[in-house]
């Protein structure tokens, strides 16, 4: 008995490594004589999700033909096909459709395989996601979307998908940061204008801000005091054109000229003074000035796999970094497979 459940173990590790290699014949092989197709290690992978990971499609066809398991996920909450999305197979991805696979299914961190998809560029998987049923604007565990995270990588292809799928184009994660905001701050100003096409807000009115909290914690910084501050003289530009407001202040009560020039980045300086720029807060009394606070900035630190998560520090500084908010617990690992 032990010596069967011991060839029992061997055959399945054989049929592990042959799917990860894409050896079909082998695969095809310990099929026949009646391997478990299903047989998981101790992190939960078993030979589809290997197969899909590595891109075999041919060894994923027999294995779904064999009648394995669809959605099985590993520990971590990865499936076949986020695995295969995130590595851009659409082939795969297309054949796990076929086969009934659960398209929105989520990781332990809230990634979604279409999340996977767009942080990775991969355009042709993301139409295959969609055509079977993907939820565009489902966000991840800290409200980052598909949409802001292709517009943060300039993804432009997939921008243009998610917009006409249905994507809200002005929907920010939990730090109150919009697509169009993360757009400014890393001046993919292709993507600023998209999405100024689309119908993002350039401009956030204090007043319906104070209305809604979440327009209040989208509007601590305006787009273009974040890209004046950056120095993406582009953005700004695109934005000034689509009518922000020049003198829009952050709550700290600081408009882009002021940060722009704090900053030493004199086109933008330029560029506001052009538009008509009020120089007021020059000339107000020291007693009356606010210390004018750090510019934005958006760190990228470690970066895991496509997993990007932004919250505001314990500072007065606005700043925001892409590590895990305080009191969430274990590593930010959304889109890594």
């Amino acid at each position: 008995m032990l010596l069967a459940a011991t060839g029992m173990r061997t055959r399945a590790k054989s049929l592990w490594e042959a799917a990860r290699l894409g050896d079909a014949s082998t695969v095809l092989r310990l099929l026949s004589i009646g391997v478990d197709c299903d047989s998981s290690d101790s992190g939960g992978h078993v030979p589809l999700y290997l197969a899909c990971k590595a891109g075999h499609e041919e060894v994923a066809v027999l294995l779904l033909a064999a009648s394995c398991r669809v959605s099985p996920a590993t520990s971590r909450g990865h499936t076949p096909l986020y695995a295969a999305s995130y590595f851009g197979h659409a082939k795969i991805v297309s054949s796990l459709l076929a086969a009934g696979a659960s398209v929105d299914r989520r990781t332990q961190s809230g990634a979604t395989a279409l999340y996977a998809a767009c942080a990775n560029g991969h355009v042709d998987v993301a139409v295959a996601l969609l055509a079977g049923g993907a939820q565009p604007d489902c966000a991840v565990q800290h409200g980052v979307t598909p949409l802001w995270i292709a517009a943060k990588h300039c993804h432009l292809e997939l921008v243009n998908l998610l917009i006409a799928a249905g994507a809200r184009v002005d929907r920010p994660n939990e730090a109150g940061v919009d697509p169009l905001s993360i757009a400014c701050h890393e001046g993919h100003v292709a993507a600023v204008r998209m999405l100024i096409g689309a119908g993002a807000a350039v401009s956030r009115p204090a007043a319906s801000a104070a209305a809604d909290p979440a327009a209040a914690s989208a509007s601590l910084h305006e787009p273009l005091y974040i890209a004046c501050a950056r120095g993406h003289t582009a953005s700004a530009r695109a934005l000034l054109e689509a009518g922000a407001d020049v003198d829009a202040a952050s709550r700290d009560g600081w408009p882009p000229l002021f940060v722009a020039a704090r900053n030493g980045r004199l086109d933008c300086v330029q560029l506001c003074a052009a538009w008509g720029a009020s120089r007021r807060c020059f000339s107000l009394p020291r007693a009356r000035r606010v210390p004018l606070p750090e510019p934005p900035r958006f760190d990228s630190g470690r970066k895991r796999g496509g997993w990007d998560t932004v919250h505001r520090r314990r500072s007065c500084s606005p700043r925001w970094t892409m590590r895990s908010p305080p009191g969430c617990s274990g590593r930010a690992s959304g889109a890594r497979a």
